[in-house]
């Protein structure tokens, strides 16, 4: 569909703009579309990797399955996904 691709151009060309509920929202947009857009996906996970210490609860989640669901693989996020939850998780006590 043009007008995704569109989007997804527009949406890659700004990401530097989105905070950390933003990205977790794109990506579970288009997961939820199953519109997987290389450009789109490879700048969430370099900007989210940036800010992954700003990322909540279900952030971690819903970008992790949105990545997934989308068989889109960039260990370097998903790397830091998962240091950022075990952090969380030992912060608790």
């Amino acid at each position: 569909v043009p007008v995704l691709v569109a989007l997804c151009s527009r949406a890659a060309g700004c990401i530097q703009e989105f905070n950390h509920q933003d990205l977790a929202n794109m990506a579970w947009a288009m997961a939820n579309l199953l519109l997987r857009n290389e450009k789109l996906m490879r700048a969430i996970a370099e900007h989210a990797e940036e800010r992954i210490s700003q990322f909540e609860g279900t952030d971690f989640s819903s970008t992790a399955w949105s990545f997934a669901t989308l068989h889109f693989e960039h260990e370097a996020l998903r790397r830091a996904i998962a240091e950022q939850v075990r952090s969380k998780i030992l912060s608790l006590g």
